[in-house]
């Protein structure tokens, strides 16, 4: 993950939802699986006509079932290859207020619940971790 430059984020072909929840002073992070079974945020594809908190709502509801909150000032970018390009991801915190029982991938992807430490240990990609680290940071900080 690195600092976000203008040039990113309009040129952003990803969003990812870096969603969390407080329980009493517990701050929890919400964690799908990808279709290869990693540990991930919910993440898509920016539509031609959807900014990037709209793709980053939109797939925590369809591939976790959260709602929210999502935070317009994103915590940072990081790439991906996919079917070999290089793709921009933004990443945006979510506030969830809602968790769904039953959700739209909830046929094929697995959602989990899980402290800070545990996310770091079972997400997939040190980008991923790094901007988990973020995410706790601004929670932390009451800033979000």
């Amino acid at each position: 993950m690195r600092a976000l430059e203008r040039s990113q984020v309009v040129n952003a072909q990803q969003a990812t939802a870096i969603p969390y929840r407080q329980r009493g002073d517990k701050i929890e992070f919400c964690l799908v699986t990808s279709t290869a079974g990693r540990w991930i945020f919910p993440k898509g594809i920016i539509g031609q006509r959807e900014s990037y908190v709209d793709t980053a709502s939109n797939e925590a509801l369809e591939e976790a079932g959260l709602h929210g909150d999502i935070a317009p000032k994103p915590l940072g970018f990081y790439e991906i290859q996919k079917d070999g390009q290089r793709l921009t991801v933004i990443a945006l915190l979510m506030k969830v207020s809602q968790a769904d029982k039953d959700w739209k991938e909830s046929h094929w992807r697995k959602r989990r619940w899980v402290s800070a430490a545990k996310a770091e240990k079972l997400l997939a990609e040190d980008d991923l971790r790094d901007l988990l680290k973020a995410a706790l940071g601004v929670v932390s900080s009451g800033h979000q």
